[in-house]
């Protein structure tokens, strides 16, 4: 067991690449701190495999405000400079065919989260916020991340999966279409995971949290990295004929999961938990003494079981709403 162990651990190892410095400097793509960002990279293990590529997005969150987004910078959340050298991939990054049966021999890229919002932001002028400058750049990271692989082969890729996990699962549904765009002949499919983040109001009513993630985007510049987002440009150029019920301009709705899936063009099979986690936490909000933690279920009172329940029923249909999940090609 232990021999079988370190050669899954073995074959699952990535290694850390960064762009080139002239490239950063050319494109303007940077974390938020300036640094040059990267991606971990394991080579195709199966001659057969050779032209099939998973590209999965890193996840962990957004900053809210220009404080936040400062603090952000000094970690690994928004500076490549604390990254270790390798990372062993888990799950759909996996190397063991034993235990990723459906990629494991693929080109398998971890690409690294550092702008702080959705590899979208696209602010112009770095913001110097206590002394420190910050750049907004997330869709040029991914750009020049993207121009980097296709150095590497993946230009000539027969097949494409993008993949990625809470912040980079949201990606997936907001650059999805962008990227497929950029592969128009290769065989494209999106698989995000735990990353269907709906405009819902918390379990109190309040929209206090939809409006952060809306503010958040216009501070960091998205509005000028939504292109081939289908639903943003829709909503530019045809907005519905009424004021938006929030209050805000129409193409804003777009950063939410649910109004960017019905928009998509790309073939889309949605990964996530009708009770997940973050959700939960973040936008539900409530029965926190149900919730928290190792989320115990067991423990739950019947109100709150009822409100779970209600979440969940909440959930589903909006994930169901205008059918797009049931388009061919897409699942769940």
């Amino acid at each position: 067991m232990v021999a079988f162990n370190m050669s899954s651990m073995m074959a699952s190892v990535m290694n850390l690449m960064l762009i080139s410095q002239e490239r950063a400097d050319e494109t303007g793509a940077y974390c938020l701190d300036g640094s040059r960002p990267g991606f971990y990279y394991a080579p195709a293990t199966n001659p057969k495999a050779n032209n099939s590529w998973l590209i999965y997005l890193q996840g962990g969150g957004y900053c809210a405000s220009m404080d936040d987004c400062a603090g952000r910078a000094q970690g690994p959340a928004g500076s490549s400079n604390p990254w270790g050298e390798t990372f062993v991939g888990e799950g759909p990054l996996s190397g063991d065919p034993a235990v990723n049966l459906a990629w494991g021999d693929f080109h398998r890229i971890r690409v690294g989260y550092c702008d702080g919002y959705f590899y979208s932001s696209n602010r112009e002028d770095p913001v110097m916020v206590g002394g420190q400058k910050l750049y907004f750049r997330g869709k040029r990271v991914l750009n020049a991340v993207l121009d980097t692989l296709d150095d590497m082969g993946m230009i000539n890729a027969k097949e494409i999966v993008l993949s990625g996990c809470s912040a980079g699962g949201m990606a997936v549904y907001l650059q999805g279409d962008y990227v497929h765009s950029r592969y128009p002949n290769t065989r494209f499919r999106n698989a995000p995971v735990s990353g269907f983040f709906p405009l819902h109001a918390d379990y109190e009513g309040s929209k206090e949290e939809m409006y952060n993630v809306i503010n958040a985007g216009q501070m960091q510049g998205a509005d000028n990295g939504m292109d081939g987002n289908n639903c943003w440009q829709q909503m530019t150029t045809s907005p519905p004929p009424f004021e938006n019920p929030a209050g805000v301009p129409w193409p804003a709705m777009c950063i939410f999961s649910n109004f960017s899936f019905a928009f998509m063009n790309t073939s889309t099979f949605v990964i996530n938990s009708e009770l997940d986690a973050y959700s939960l936490e973040v936008i539900w909000g409530g029965d926190k003494e149900c919730v928290d933690g190792e989320f115990q279920f067991g423990s739950c009172s019947p109100k709150e079981i009822r409100d779970l329940n209600n979440w969940a029923h909440d959930f589903r249909g909006v994930i169901r709403g205008d059918n797009t999940l049931f388009r061919s090609g897409n699942g769940a």
